[in-house]
């Protein structure tokens, strides 16, 4: 039996992917999201509109950049704050979380990535959603 070189082992550990999300509240309730049932990670799953940074962007950009393509509403990016950030072992994703609050619940327009979308009270969020996220949304929101 040979022992592994520590270079060898360091190749296989990869970097995470990274991610950024919008938290919107508005009148008591969260906005979100379901994703498509082709989506590739999480399909069918209801989260918070979020998506990969791109090379030299901020965690707080990628994530605002995210959320107008996604939902095609328009925030200030200086009105987000930073709400908390997730370890996502099952994808190697690490995910940040900014708040926004708005107000009268804006609807937003849907890209192909998603199929549906509503204001849910932090205690009654809608199934299926990743565990982490949930329980960051209901201790957090």
């Amino acid at each position: 039996m040979s022992i592994p070189k520590l270079i060898d082992l360091i190749a296989e550990i990869k970097k995470p992917s990274l991610i950024g999300g919008v938290v919107v509240k508005s009148e008591e309730q969260i906005l979100l999201v379901r994703r498509s049932e082709t989506a590739g990670k999480y399909p069918n799953f209801w989260a918070v509109p979020m998506g990969h940074i791109e090379k030299g962007e901020t965690f707080k950009e990628g994530a605002h950049r995210e959320f107008q393509e996604e939902t095609k509403l328009d925030i200030d990016i200086n009105s987000l704050v930073y709400l908390t950030t997730l370890k996502d072992s099952k994808y190697n994703r690490l995910l940040k979380l900014y708040a926004i609050e708005l107000s009268g619940q804006p609807e937003p327009t849907l890209d192909d990535e998603h199929r549906d979308w509503g204001y849910y009270d932090s205690k009654s969020l809608p199934h299926p959603i990743e565990d982490n996220l949930r329980q960051e949304l209901e201790l957090k929101v």
